[in-house]
């Protein structure tokens, strides 16, 4: 090896949190490309449906065609748009929770202990943390109530489509105080729409949480390592 290249590794810390940042970045870029790609989705839709139309008037009175694009005009304000950007909510929360799996496992693995993430009890995935970061480290997380909430929608998009019919009175509780304290997140019927400031916000929630974790479990070793060669 020529001797004015370096062989490097990175620490395990900071291995964590080039990860942490890549799994929330491709978040990020898939909110950038949905942003832009919606509104030529919804032209698009109403295009074909008008070129459909057109194309079987015979089969259709006035008062069929304008229902259909009413229903279509509906489903753009409401079911569509929580189904786009719910599904990133989902995302997120999956990369999230990749994350605190993934520093679970590292202070366990650390501390050599027997006692594992998947073994504390709470509520919510970050109650859970809180504990076991609370037993093994000794040091308290603070309430987060912005992951929290990331989680909790995460649930409604992914077992409901974020469809708040037939929801539990605690859950209606929460979901409306969601839409008063969370910016980005509102109802049209019975579908509550998690837009891209609310998910921006959340993305900014997690790089927080992050940092958190790193706090809490600081490195002891260089962020970059040279090896001898």
């Amino acid at each position: 090896m020529s001797p004015d290249v370096r062989t490097i590794r990175f620490g395990q810390r900071a291995m964590f949190e080039m990860e942490a940042q890549w799994r929330i970045d491709g978040v990020e870029r898939a909110l950038e490309h949905l942003d832009a790609f919606l509104p030529h989705a919804k032209d698009q839709a109403f295009l074909r449906k008008s070129q459909e139309l057109t194309s079987a008037k015979e089969q259709f009175d006035r008062e069929a065609i304008e229902a259909e694009i009413e229903m279509m005009e509906l489903e753009w304000l409401g079911r569509f748009p929580a189904n786009f950007y719910g599904s990133l909510v989902v995302l997120l929360w999956a990369e999230t929770e990749k994350i605190i799996e993934r520093f679970a496992a590292e202070v366990k693995a650390a501390k050599q202990i027997g006692l594992a993430f998947a073994d504390t009890n709470g509520s919510s995935a970050y109650s859970r943390l809180r504990k076991y970061v609370e037993a093994v480290l000794g040091t308290l997380l603070p309430e987060n109530s912005a992951i929290e909430d990331l989680e909790f929608l995460r649930n409604l998009y992914a077992h409901h489509g974020g469809d708040v019919t037939g929801q539990s009175e605690g859950r209606m509780k929460r979901v409306k105080a969601i839409l008063r304290t969370r910016a980005g997140v509102t109802q049209f019927d019975e579908f509550v729409i998690a837009d891209s400031t609310y998910i921006l916000s959340a993305i900014h929630a997690t790089y927080g949480l992050i940092k958190a974790l790193r706090a809490a479990h600081p490195s002891t070793e260089p962020d970059v390592i040279e090896l001898q060669t």
